[in-house]
């Protein structure tokens, strides 16, 4: 049975695509790697891998929903029967849902602290607060179950308020409100930094073109970069592309997915990082710095209560975007399977990522080093496997399933572009690109 919901328009995929690959990694940890790797010559490679590499990639996994029209897992049944491609390829389908609820269980908890503090900024004023009194209420939401699991648990419910709707009345309608004001808030954060001393270091930090930069390790965490920060590798953008309407320009619509990804990335690092140099701050602090140090900027700075909402506002709608693209092709694959209706499938889907968050939450507090397999805490076992490991086995196996198994006639008929434009698609998918995500692969392993 193939899914029957389908986007207004590519619009709308567009919009929902970009909010599932505009995440929290891409607000901080992508302008992080950028300044770490030479600044504008890592953006330089950055955007030219997500033109040569990422786009095609995007294009790849969405082309398997676009024909298939079904969950990650019975796509690959249908292909069997149609295509003659093995039947073991539903193992892709498995792994693939697994990586996205273990992902939405340690994203939903993360997302939460950003909620604290987010409620936290609106109740509370921020101005005159001494570091200690910020430390304090970090350690207090890292110390205290409850408060972390209160937090958890409001996420998933608004992950799950969404994806219980039809595609319409839901993701659709959730995109065209939450983008929207996704978009103005970068915009507004980048406005309100304009004034402040350390634009000029921000803007050499991120952009900053040197030749002294260029190794192979740098070029290797751009293509990393390029990849990961499309939301590629785990389903969510197959299931996306399967409610895609007929006759939709793909490479078209993963080029502006691309695009306004990339202008989320930068423009949210270029505004943090104002902050950072205008404060003399450590640009490395990563989670700390967004929880611990910022704080203390926006108590410090005239105005710090309006930064802080509308920082804490953008993560908060960064996270819920991406989390519902992780909930919703297990809601698929239980509506098709399991024939369950959308609001049962949507309850139970994103119950089973509110009960493996559970594991996040102890991971920070009640069991910090409990070992396990080899890792201090449940919550580094599962952020290095999925994100390290699974993602990366996703993206080389979609490619080569796109590629090796899918018949030539029917990608070129999906894709609806030139002659000659898909040629040199189609020579990528099929051999150019499996080898460099191996390359991708291996590096990340060892």
């Amino acid at each position: 049975m193939s899914l029957q919901e389908r986007w207004s328009s590519g619009f709308y995929f567009i919009l929902a695509a970009t909010g599932a690959a505009v995440g929290l990694g891409s607000i901080w940890k992508f302008p992080y790697e950028a300044g770490l790797n030479g600044g504008g010559l890592f953006v330089a490679c950055y955007l030219i891998f997500i033109l040569l590499v990422g786009i095609p990639a995007l294009v790849a996994e969405m082309s398997i929903g676009v024909i298939g029209r079904r969950n990650p897992v019975e796509v690959f049944a249908y292909f069997h029967q149609t295509s003659g491609s093995s039947r073991g390829w539903q193992f892709l389908g498995y792994l693939s849902l697994v990586t996205l609820i273990l992902i939405f269980s340690f994203y939903s908890v993360i997302a939460g602290w950003d909620l604290d503090y987010l409620v936290w900024s609106f109740t509370e004023s921020m101005a005159g607060l001494s570091s200690s009194q910020i430390q304090s209420h970090w350690q207090s939401l890292q110390s205290s179950f409850p408060r972390m699991l209160f937090y958890h648990s409001l996420f998933s419910i608004l992950t799950g308020l969404v994806v219980i709707f039809p595609i319409k009345k839901g993701l659709e309608r959730a995109t065209k409100m939450l983008m929207p004001l996704l978009f103005l808030l970068v915009i507004i954060l980048v406005l309100m930094t304009l004034s402040m001393s350390g634009l000029h270091d921000a803007i050499a930090y991120l952009f900053n073109f040197s030749w002294d930069h260029l190794s192979a390790k740098m070029i290797l965490e751009a293509l990393g970069n390029a990849c990961f920060t499309l939301a590629i590798g785990a389903g969510c953008m197959l299931v996306y592309g399967a409610y895609l309407p007929q006759g939709t320009k793909m490479i078209s619509v993963a080029f502006w997915v691309a695009l306004l990804n990339a202008f989320v990335a930068l423009m949210s690092g270029l505004a943090i990082f104002t902050i950072v140099f205008t404060y003399q701050l450590d640009p490395r602090g990563g989670p700390g710095l967004m929880f611990e140090t910022l704080p203390l900027c926006f108590s410090q700075h005239p105005g710090g209560d309006f930064f802080a909402i509308g920082f804490f506002a953008l993560l908060f709608l960064a996270a819920w975007t991406s989390a519902i693209s992780l909930i919703e092709p297990l809601v698929t694959y239980l509506m098709q399977s399991f024939h369950l209706s959308r609001l049962h499938a949507a309850t139970l889907a994103t119950f089973v990522g509110w009960v493996l968050g559970l594991g996040t939450i102890v991971s920070f507090n009640i069991e910090k080093n409990l070992g396990l397999f080899g890792f201090s805490n449940f919550f580094e076992m599962v952020s290095y496997l999925t994100t390290n490991v699974f993602l990366n086995i996703g993206i080389i196996a979609y490619t080569l399933f796109t590629g090796w198994c899918l018949k030539r006639q029917s990608l070129q008929t999906a894709l609806n572009t030139h002659s000659g434009i898909f040629s040199v698609w189609y020579l990528q998918i099929k051999y150019i690109l499996p080898l460099i995500f191996v390359v991708i692969l291996i590096r990340t392993m060892v």
